[in-house]
């Protein structure tokens, strides 16, 4: 008896079904998963770059060990005990000498060559690596061409617009500025122009002219964190990766991360292989509009990719981050002698290039001049142009920088003008990160620099002795406290 009720109620709920599902067609039936929101996908890409992104993963060659006698580059790293030491100045280490041990902010001094502190070393990486050799060889057993411009569909170019130049290569024009000559001329700095491409080949070499440091990212691991030079001015150069040892064929993502004059000629493989970009459904456009603590000053960073809106960038898997810094410029403050945009007067930097995010640092150049009212009406005339070019898109404003002054009254009255403005604007979608008057206090504190150390303070490790601009440990230290206050307003963001 009751075997039979069951079975009464099953067909007569098959039955409903049946009609229900007649009644429209099937496609209508089925939910439709809605849009991914830019609050949404910037969360996703968090989470993931929190477990995989070559700041956090181990290079896949450690670096090589301290030599005396030796002609090292700018950017160069190398270990010696259990610490890494970046070059600062370029020059040969002192032939009688000691590997460096200072863990101190530095900076230390090697026969010629000027060092820097970068880290503990880090530990090995579980993976193998690949086989690395540089080599002005045109590698005809890599048939298969992607060159410039014939295949550029196939890579991702981030970091500004790439400029063909001489019809073969590519350098990135730092988005302030125009090209001529065939030269990249800018007039501001891009610290991390990149071309990235997914491909199976177990061999391949990508071209480059000599000139500067480079580095190369494997599926989210820096191939070495020291920088790497091609060998010959004047000829294309390859950087050839052998994976035969390190897992053969298999995909994997790739990226040549330079500076905007990265002069990059494209990529051979074998002719079984082949290029293609990146997914577009991760793809995120960052612009940071910055002065000269967002471009690098005073000869840092050392590395390209090392300045704070790439680390941001990386920390938090964005994978297209445009670095508009020039030195001397604030929101009203056109560098010495008024030779060079504002931000406003660059406002181009941000409309037309269709960004999902825009960071703005800056305002300690307006108080060398301009009283705080000013300032105030100057960043709200600002932020008004960037949303009304960019609407729908967030924008996140930071404080003021507070390099060796720390929590100075100057400084913080600079930044409660720029708070006063995004205040001011009472845009939804506009928010503000305090520096100086962070409620969990100045994130530099004392008036001393590496060269100049009063004992009180984090401005002795982290400022140069300019007493301006951070040092690399400073962009770094810089970088993560960025990311951790981005973080958390990306949590806010619809």
């Amino acid at each position: 008896m009751k075997r039979s009720i069951l079975f009464a109620i099953l067909f007569a709920a098959a039955a409903v079904c049946a009609q229900s599902a007649a009644g429209k067609p099937r496609s209508a039936a089925l939910s439709k998963k809605p849009p991914e929101t830019i609050g949404q996908k910037l969360r996703r890409l968090q989470r993931a770059a929190a477990k995989s992104n070559p700041l956090v993963n181990p290079p896949l060659m450690a670096p090589a060990a301290w030599a005396p006698g030796t002609a090292y580059k700018q950017g160069e790293i190398v270990s010696s005990g259990k610490s890494l030491y970046i070059c600062h100045l370029p020059g040969t280490s002192a032939a009688g000498g000691s590997a460096p041990q200072d863990t101190g902010p530095g900076p230390l001094l090697d026969g010629a060559v000027t060092w820097y502190y970068y880290g503990p070393a880090p530990a090995a990486s579980p993976a193998p690596p690949p086989v690395l050799t540089t080599t002005i060889s045109t590698l005809e057993d890599l048939a298969n061409a992607y060159t410039i411009p014939a295949h550029a569909s196939s890579f991702l170019f981030s970091g500004g617009e790439p400029y063909l130049r001489y019809g073969n290569e590519y350098c990135f024009v730092a988005i302030t500025a125009g090209a001529s000559g065939g030269q990249c001329s800018p007039t501001g700095s891009n610290n991390a122009a990149a071309a990235t491409f997914i491909t199976d080949a177990p061999k391949l070499g990508i071209g480059q002219y000599a000139g500067l440091p480079s580095r190369i990212i494997v599926d989210g691991r820096y191939l070495t964190l020291s920088g790497l030079y091609a060998t010959v001015a004047g000829n294309p150069s390859y950087y050839f990766l052998d994976f035969t040892a390190a897992g053969g064929r298999r995909t994997r993502q790739i990226t040549l991360e330079s500076e905007f004059n990265a002069k990059f000629w494209g990529v051979r493989v074998d002719p079984e292989s082949k290029l293609r970009a990146p997914d577009p459904a991760d793809h995120v456009r960052v612009i940071a509009v910055g002065d000269s603590i967002t471009g690098g000053g005073d000869g840092f960073p050392d590395l390209p990719g090392d300045d704070w809106p790439s680390r941001v960038g990386h920390a938090l898997g964005w994978d297209d981050v445009w670095n508009s810094a020039v030195g001397g410029t604030g929101y009203i403050a056109q560098g010495p002698g008024n030779a060079f945009p504002n931000f406003g007067q660059r406002i181009q930097d941000v409309c037309g290039h269709n960004p999902d995010l825009v960071l703005v640092f800056g305002g300690i150049n307006d108080g060398v001049n301009s009283a705080p009212p000013q300032i105030q009406a100057a960043a709200l005339e600002y932020f008004q142009k960037v949303r009304a070019c960019v609407p729908g898109t967030p924008i996140i404003v930071l404080g003021a920088w507070p390099a060796s002054t720390g929590p100075a009254p100057a400084r913080i009255a600079v930044e409660d003008a720029v708070h006063a403005a995004v205040k001011e604007f009472h845009d939804p979608l506009t928010y503000f990160v305090p520096i100086v008057t962070d409620p969990a206090g100045s994130w530099i504190t004392g008036t001393g620099n590496v060269s100049a150390r009063t004992g009180v303070g984090n401005a002795d490790r982290y400022i140069d002795p300019r007493r301006t601009h951070p040092t690399d440990a400073g962009i770094r230290y810089l970088a993560d406290r960025i990311t951790a206050a981005v973080e958390n307003v990306i949590q806010q963001i619809p």
